[in-house]
C-alpha cells in the first residue's frame, strides 16, 4: 500500500513547517 508514503510525506511536509 502507499498510505505509508503518504503518511511519511505529510508527516516530512509537517515537520519542515
Amino acid at each position: 500500500a502507499v498510505l505509508t508514503t503518504k503518511i511519511k510525506h505529510l508527516s516530512s511536509v509537517l515537520h519542515k513547517k
